[in-house]
């Protein structure tokens, strides 16, 4: 950046510009990259969570007796964690 005294101006070169510019695009390819890669473990974190989750609710509705709520639970979480 000159200062030029005729005009009482600042010059600023085309090349500043040209990084400024650049500096922007390497900014926001990265955040887009960061907000894929967030939304894809987002969605991996969903379908954990709905693969080793028992919901109480939901099997309260589809069994008879509610006594059996709980072996039914016992026997989900041995067929899911076999270790």
């Amino acid at each position: 950046m000159t200062f030029n005294p005729v005009d009482n101006t600042m010059i600023i070169p085309i090349g500043d510009y040209v990084a400024l510019i650049g500096t922007l695009l390497f900014v926001l390819f990265f955040m887009v990259i960061f907000c894929m890669e967030a939304i894809r473990k987002g969605r991996l974190l969903d379908r954990y969570r709905i693969k080793y989750s028992f919901d109480k609710d939901i099997e309260l509705k589809e069994i008879d007796n509610p006594k059996n709520l709980e072996r039914r639970e016992n026997s989900f979480k041995r067929r899911t964690f076999k270790n």
